[in-house]
């Protein structure tokens, strides 16, 4: 089991870890916050927690250039914690590309993965958040859920990360690039390929339906008949 540091509050438990590099030596090493006041998401956005939550980084040491890809680590990182979380919601749960889990139509967790330099060595910075046992059903007009909102019960935050962090490792431990059949298909099957997403594409905003991966983590998407790779970016789920 990796090592596991609580902390009682920090701004973002991903820039504690980036500002020490003492840690960097220790793969899986992992910071968690019972406060985090600036937590940081995708694309510039906040990620906001309280004791009620669980908010937490770990180092990951890439052994070979393949794991050296943010997206893959992302990806799996994903399904690891899709994982855990569905044998405690058991149904509604699913990903939503690259980086969010979701229940129904409500966010429940986010990845936030970085890439820092020590001399010549890549070395990721993972952070996760998870709503575990707040309240709130939006943030900032977006719809959000917890664990608790779900089943009416507390989720105890520690078990919960142990679980977590042990998926993870076993996870990370096999990644491969390209991505194998049998990472396609359970990715595949955790998501709601019955909803249509949507992204801008120029000033154009596109609709689409997810069909699949490709080998190296981008999604493969169906714009009115036509074939699509989307390789970064915010898509966004739509209400029908």
């Amino acid at each position: 089991m990796p090592e596991i540091i609580t902390l009682p509050e920090v701004d973002s438990t991903n820039n504690y870890l980036k500002s020490n590099k003492e840690f960097w030596k220790k793969n899986f090493l992992t910071i968690r916050a019972i406060r985090q006041t600036k937590g940081r998401g995708r694309l510039t956005k906040e990620w906001f927690s309280t004791e009620r939550d669980l908010t937490f980084s770990f180092v990951y040491l890439p052994q070979t250039t393949i794991t050296e890809n943010l997206p893959l680590v992302t990806l799996h990182s994903g399904l690891a914690i899709y994982r855990v979380l569905l044998k405690i919601v058991e149904k509604d749960l699913y990903i939503k590309w690259p980086n969010d889990i979701y229940y129904k139509e409500s966010k429940l967790a986010g990845i936030l993965t970085e890439l820092v330099m020590n001399n010549e060595n890549k070395i990721m910075i993972v952070g996760i958040g998870i709503n575990v046992n707040s309240k709130s059903d939006t943030i900032d007009n977006r719809p959000v859920t917890s664990l608790f909102n779900i089943l009416k019960t507390p989720v105890h935050i520690e078990n919960l990360l142990l679980d977590l962090m042990d998926e993870i490792e076993k996870t990370l431990g096999n990644i491969t690039a390209p991505l194998t059949r049998k990472f396609k298909t359970e990715w595949m099957n955790s998501i709601n390929n019955k909803i249509f997403y949507q992204k801008y594409q120029g000033s154009t905003l596109v609709e689409f339906k997810i069909t699949g991966l490709t080998d190296l983590g981008e999604l493969v998407v169906d714009v009115d008949g036509t074939r699509q790779i989307i390789r970064d970016g915010e898509i966004n789920l739509i209400s029908r």
